[in-house]
């Protein structure tokens, strides 16, 4: 075939294409390699669009990550060799990132007290890192969780509860028992996450009829709805006949059956439904978190 260069050019151009097209090849996959290894880039530019989820797994399958205890946020910063630091950025904003290149940057607020609250503001951050890239500044309300409207922050969030509590464990303890306050408290301090994150990461996962709700002052703050849960709940103040209305500093933490129509519309549910309600009080914070769930007869 080389002998026939002379007399066939276009042999020649097809050899040198197919080496610059081999060698193009061979580059990507080093840099795929290398990306994979270091977990810094958005796979996405290689891959269509995933679940936030599934980088989270990525990067704790990557890094050896146990399941049995709390996430050592310590290690992955090192591992993915991100700067992280603590220091007064704009008003309202709890976190911010960066990345340029191969640098990447981690700032978080000094008014963040609460250690399970730095730590979820970190994973989020390492979130926008991981798949969004760019530079992000966060405000408080970006880290609410089950009620997020902005695309980027809420994937970052979900990157975040899957990062620092993963579905598998969730589902494991709901496969025996029902959603409760109990077992929140548990993977809270297993896994260092909020009450309040540890509730709405099981209420998101569950397929029980069930919600949480936030109060203060008596006055409905915040609802987070399970996938199941198409029932309305009711605005505004709550019900007298609510155990959260009698739940206080005397009586820090009710629970048991109330008629449905007390958090929920009369026509979102049947006449045979029945309502459950579990309500803690936490004086220092003068919120109340509730879980309210729907059973039916065959429950």
């Amino acid at each position: 075939i080389r002998n026939s260069y002379i007399h066939c050019p276009k042999l020649l151009i097809l050899e040198k294409t197919v080496r610059i097209l081999t060698e193009t090849m061979m580059l990507r996959e080093l840099l795929m390699s290398y990306l994979m290894r270091n977990l810094v880039m958005n796979k996405s530019f290689f891959y269509e669009r995933r679940n936030p989820e599934w980088y989270a797994d990525d990067l704790r399958k990557e890094l050896g990550i146990n399941d049995n205890s709390a996430l050592d946020l310590d290690n992955v910063i090192n591992a993915l060799d991100i700067h992280l630091k603590q220091a007064p950025i704009q008003e309202g904003i709890l976190g911010a990132c960066k990345v340029k290149g191969l640098k990447k940057l981690i700032v978080i607020s000094p008014d963040i007290y609460n250690n399970n609250q730095k730590r979820f503001t970190i994973a989020h951050e390492i979130g926008h890192l991981f798949i969004h890239h760019g530079v992000h500044f966060c405000r408080k309300e970006d880290f609410n969780m089950g009620i997020n409207t902005k695309t980027k922050e809420r994937e970052a969030n979900q990157f975040a509860a899957q990062l620092l509590l993963p579905r598998n464990i969730v589902l494991n303890k709901l496969r025996t028992r029902d959603i409760s306050l109990d077992i929140a408290q548990e993977l809270s301090e297993q896994y260092e996450i909020s009450l309040t994150s540890a509730i709405i990461r099981m209420i998101e996962l569950s397929d029980e009829n069930v919600a949480l709700i936030s109060q203060k002052n008596n006055i409905i703050q915040r609802v987070v709805k399970s996938p199941e849960c198409r029932s309305i709940l009711k605005n505004g103040k709550i019900s007298n006949n609510t155990l959260s209305y009698i739940t206080n500093v005397d009586k820090m933490r009710q629970e048991g059956y109330v008629d449905p129509n007390a958090w929920f519309e009369d026509s979102t549910y049947s006449q045979d439904t029945r309502c459950y309600e579990q309500t803690w009080y936490f004086s220092k914070l003068d919120m109340k978190l509730s879980i309210v769930r729907l059973e039916d007869d065959d429950y």
